[in-house]
C-alpha cells in the first residue's frame, strides 16, 4: 500500500479552484452526504488536537474521491476529508460503532491525520511561507506528525510506521522515504527533547466503550482507583448510553429517570480531558456503568480516601488547571497521582441559568464525583474538591444533575 499523502497542488486554498460557494465535499465528492462524520476518524482528531493545543474548528468529512487524506481551505474555514475505504485499509482499524477506542493498533492512521493536521497547522493552506516548495511544506507537516505521536505516546517506530511504504524516489511535490522517515524522527526527537517526561511509547487510550481495557490506575492505601474520570458511551453489556446535548434534553432524561451523559459545554476535547458528566440514573443503572473489575464507589469507599489522605484536598488536586483567586488555594500537589482536575458539573434543573447558560457550571473549581450510595428520595450523595478548600466535601444531589465518575477496582 502507497501512502502518498496528498499532493501539495491538492493543498492550496479551494477557493481558488472552485467558483462560486458550496461545500468542499459536494464540489469534490458528490456522492458524499456532507453532514456525515465518521465518529472513530472525529474521535482520532480530537485525540490529536488535545495534545497540539490545537481547537477543535476543523469540518470533518468522508470523501471517496480522494485516494486517502486531504487538509484543504475553503471559503476561510479548514476541512480535514478522509477516504473511509482508504482508513479501514491500515492495519486494525475499525469503523465500527462498538469500535471507539483509540488503541495501539492504530498509530498509523494517528499519523495520517496529523500530518493533514499539521499542515493547518503550519498554515500551508491560507498563508504558506514565501518561497516554500511542496516538497518543504510535506516535511514540516512530517515533523508535526512525529511530534504528535510522541505526545500521544507514541515510540519513535510507532511515529514511522505509516511512512514505511511511501515511494522511495521522490516526485515533484513529495521527498522521498528516507527524507520523510528523517523528518518524522525529528519532529519526535523534539518533542521528547520538549516534554521528557510524557508517555515515551506508554501510549494509554480513553476508551469511549465499555472494557477494562486502557484504564490506569493508583494505589492509595488498600484502594486501586482509576488515575482518571470516566469516560465511556456504552454500558457494560454494550448497550449504548443516551448522550444529552441540550439542557432540556438533560432534564427531560432526569424527569424519565434515563440515564445520560454530556461533555462539558458539549466539547469533545472537554470529554478526553475531563471524561464524561453522568446523571445518577446511569451510575445506578443494572445494566453497569462501571468496567468489568470496577465499580463506582460508594460515599464509605470515597470517606476512606479521604482519611487517607488525612482530608488534605490540596494534595488530591492536580497541579495545574485550577483557577487560581487572591485568596484561593488554587492548584494542588498531586501528590498521590489521582489526577484530581476541575471537570465542573450540570444543573439538573434550570435554576440559575442566568448565571449558567445550559446549566453549565464551576469548570476550574469543583471537581464531582457520583458516589454509588443514595442519600434520601431521589438524591444521592457526591464527594468532591473545590479550588478555594483544603478538606473534601460531601453533599447529597438529585439524580438528575451531571457530574464525573472515578471508578475503583473490585
Amino acid at each position: 500500500m502507497l501512502l502518498n499523502f496528498n499532493s501539495i497542488n491538492a493543498q492550496t486554498n479551494l477557493g481558488n479552484t472552485f467558483s462560486g460557494s458550496g461545500n468542499p465535499a459536494t464540489l469534490l465528492c458528490p456522492q458524499t452526504k456532507a453532514a456525515f462524520t465518521d465518529e472513530k476518524v472525529n474521535h482520532l482528531i480530537v485525540e490529536i488536537l488535545n495534545v497540539s493545543n490545537l481547537k477543535n474548528r476543523f469540518i470533518i468529512m468522508p470523501c471517496s474521491g480522494i485516494s486517502n487524506c486531504q487538509a484543504i481551505y475553503y471559503e476561510g474555514k479548514p476541512y480535514i476529508l478522509y477516504n473511509a475505504a482508504f482508513l479501514n485499509e491500515i492495519k486494525g482499524l475499525s469503523f465500527s460503532e462498538k469500535d471507539l477506542v483509540v488503541s495501539e493498533r492504530n498509530w498509523e492512521s494517528l499519523t495520517i491525520l496529523a500530518h493533514e493536521l499539521g499542515h493547518h497547522f503550519n498554515n500551508h493552506l491560507n498563508n504558506p511561507p514565501p518561497g516554500a516548495t511542496p516538497q518543504q511544506l510535506e516535511l514540516e507537516a512530517d515533523e508535526f506528525a512525529g511530534s504528535t505521536i510522541y505526545m500521544l505516546g507514541g515510540s519513535l517506530i510507532q511515529s514511522q510506521s505509516a511512512f514505511k511504504s511511501v515511494p522511495v524516489s521522490e516526485s515533484y511535490t513529495h521527498p522521498g522515504r528516507m527524507a520523510r522517515l528523517a523528518a518524522v524522527a525529528k519532529g519526535w526527537n523534539d518533542a521528547a527533547k520538549r516534554s521528557p517526561k510524557s508517555n515515551g511509547g506508554k501510549f494509554n487510550p480513553s476508551p469511549s466503550n465499555n472494557t477494562s481495557e486502557g484504564f490506569n490506575s493508583v494505589l492509595i492505601g488498600q484502594q486501586e482507583w482509576m488515575s482518571k474520570n470516566l469516560d465511556v458511551v456504552r454500558f457494560r453489556n454494550g448497550d449504548v448510553i443516551m448522550e444529552a446535548k441540550t439542557l432540556d434534553e438533560w432534564i427531560i432524561a432526569g424527569k424519565k429517570k434515563q440515564p445520560a451523559w454530556c461533555n462539558f459545554e458539549n466539547d469533545p476535547i472537554n470529554g478526553i480531558k475531563y471524561g464524561k458528566l453522568y446523571n445518577w440514573y446511569a451510575v445506578n443503572d443494572k445494566r453497569g456503568l462501571a468496567p468489568i473489575g470496577w465499580h463506582v464507589p460508594s460515599i464509605e469507599e470515597w470517606y476512606q480516601l479521604s482519611v487517607y489522605h488525612n482530608d488534605d484536598a490540596k494534595s488530591f488536586r492536580n497541579n495545574t488547571g485550577w483557577t487560581i483567586y487572591d485568596t484561593w488555594s488554587g492548584n494542588g500537589t498531586n501528590k498521590y497521582n489521582f489526577i484530581a482536575l476541575p471537570s465542573g458539573w450540570r444543573n439538573g434543573d434550570k435554576t440559575n441559568l442566568d448565571i449558567f447558560p445550559e446549566g453549565w457550571n464551576g469548570e476550574g473549581d469543583y471537581a464531582y464525583w457520583w458516589s454509588s450510595s443514595v442519600s434520601e428520595l431521589e438524591k444521592a450523595w457526591y464527594f468532591g474538591v473545590i479550588s478555594n478548600l483544603n478538606n473534601f466535601i460531601r453533599q447529597k444531589s438529585i439524580f438528575s444533575d451531571g457530574f464525573a465518575v472515578r471508578c475503583v477496582k473490585d
